[in-house]
Formats: structure tokens, C-alpha cells, sequence
């Protein structure tokens, strides 16, 4: 694992990094929330490509004191996939939408998903939108699927990806023990293949 560039809309004060991960094979991008910057390019000639690249899509408006401007704060759809396109990845998988849309304070754009499938197909990349639990796939750079081991059954059938993060967030309940758990289980997984 390596922290490169990443910007936080709070500004460079934040310590906002993005990490790239090599492994099995494979090697993805997950830059948090950040918003656009000028480091992308870097990023892509010292790292890159990469076969995932993991990026927020939900262009978020926030009002928060000392933080208020109607601008986007993390990248907005077009943005995620162009960023993924100079990053050279191969795949993008949006992260950081339908979970925290609580205007005025925090505002996501609207028609995310098509707007990020729509710019994704017209720069021939492929676009992921995983809900909660959904396994997304990552191509190794010899071409073959990299062998991430299953998630524990706690996982399985009952997860039913994106249904429970809405139902989750409609009853405003806390991060239940088995997401807390899934947490836990990923995290050990690249401790033990890196």
C-alpha cells in the first residue's frame, strides 16, 4: 500500500491521502473523498494504470461553518470518470453516494448513477456501482480475475446490496455489527495479500 496525492475539501490541512494497493496481480486506487486536483497526472505516470480505480461520484454540496460555497466539494460523475481516465484505469467503481444526502447541509447531485454510467461508456471504461456487501471484480494485468478469498457467510445471501445501506440510512440506524465485521474482514484480507 502506498499514500499518494489526494484533496480533501477542507483543504491540504486535512492529511487526505489516497491509497494505491498492489497485490494478487492487481493494483487499484481508492481516493476517499477527495475532489479534482492537479496531482491525477503524477499519480498516473509514477503508479499507474491501474484496474480499478475507486472514486466518489456524488459531487456533494456542503454547508458547513467556515466551509459554505455552491460548488461540489468531491468530484461530481463526469469528473470520477475522467479522473479515471488519466489515472489509465481500466474499471471505475463509484464510491461515496446514496449514503449521506441530508440537505441543506450535505447535498448530492441528482441522477448520479446514469449520469456516471453515461460519461463512463463514452471514455470506454467500465463503470461499477456496488451496493453494500457487493463484490465488485478486479482483473489482474495478466488479464485473469484476482483471487480474493470470499467473504465470511455472514456476507452472503442476506446482504442484498444497496437495499440495506437505503434501508439503513431511511431509519437512520448506526453501522450495524456485521458491516463493522466486513470492515474488519477486508481490511485483514489486504494485510495478508500485500
Amino acid at each position: 500500500m502506498t499514500p499518494v496525492a489526494s484533496l480533501d475539501w477542507r483543504g491540504s490541512e486535512s492529511d487526505q491521502v489516497a491509497w494505491v494497493v498492489e497485490g494478487v496481480g492487481a493494483r487499484i486506487i481508492h481516493c476517499g473523498d477527495t475532489m479534482w486536483h492537479g496531482d491525477w497526472w503524477g499519480i498516473a505516470r509514477e503508479r499507474g494504470p491501474f484496474g480499478l480505480a475507486f472514486l466518489p461520484v456524488n459531487g456533494t454540496i456542503a454547508t458547513f461553518e467556515g466551509y459554505e460555497a455552491d460548488v461540489p466539494v468531491t468530484l461530481t460523475p463526469e469528473q470520477t470518470v475522467e479522473a479515471g481516465a488519466i489515472l489509465g484505469a481500466t474499471a471505475v467503481c463509484a464510491s461515496h453516494y446514496e449514503l449521506f444526502d441530508d440537505p441543506p447541509t450535505y447535498v448530492e447531485q441528482r441522477d448520479i448513477a446514469g449520469r456516471f454510467v453515461r460519461a463512463a461508456a463514452r471514455r470506454g471504461l467500465t463503470a461499477h456501482l456496488p451496493g453494500v456487501g457487493e463484490v465488485v471484480p478486479l482483473v489482474t494485468r495478466r488479464g485473469g480475475k484476482a483471487a480474493w478469498p470470499k467473504p465470511p457467510s455472514a456476507f452472503g445471501p442476506s446482504y442484498r446490496g444497496g437495499e440495506g445501506r437505503r434501508r439503513a440510512q431511511a431509519q437512520r440506524t448506526p453501522v450495524s455489527s456485521s458491516e463493522r465485521a466486513q470492515t474488519r474482514w477486508a481490511s485483514s484480507v489486504l494485510r495478508r495479500r500485500l
